[in-house]
C-alpha cells in the first residue's frame, strides 16, 4: 500500500475532491432536495463519473502539487501550465 498524505484544505492537489464534484454535480441535478432523494441518487452520481475522467483528474494533480512545491512562481507564465485558473468560483 502506498500512503499519501496531503496538506489539509488543498483541494486542488487532492484528485479526489474532482471526482466528488462531478457525483455532488449529478446529485443535484437529478435529486428532488429531500434527504431521501438523496440517498437514491448517490449510487447513480458515483456510477455516472466516467473513468476517463476519474483519470485525467488524478493526473492533473501531480501538476499542481510541483506548482505548490515551489517549483513554479504564482503569477509567471509557467504557473498556467500547471494550474489552471479560474475567474469565478461560481456561476449563475
Amino acid at each position: 500500500h502506498l500512503v499519501v498524505f496531503f496538506p489539509k484544505f488543498h483541494c486542488k492537489i487532492n484528485w479526489i475532491e474532482y471526482f466528488w464534484t462531478q457525483c455532488k454535480r449529478y446529485a443535484r441535478e437529478y435529486c428532488d432536495y429531500t434527504l431521501t432523494g438523496l440517498w437514491a441518487q448517490i449510487p447513480d452520481a458515483i456510477a455516472s463519473v466516467k473513468v476517463t475522467t476519474i483519470h485525467s483528474c488524478y493526473h492533473q494533480c501531480p501538476w499542481r502539487i510541483q506548482a505548490f512545491h515551489g517549483r513554479v512562481i504564482y503569477g509567471t507564465p509557467n504557473y498556467n501550465n500547471y494550474v489552471k485558473e479560474y475567474k469565478s468560483h461560481r456561476r449563475v
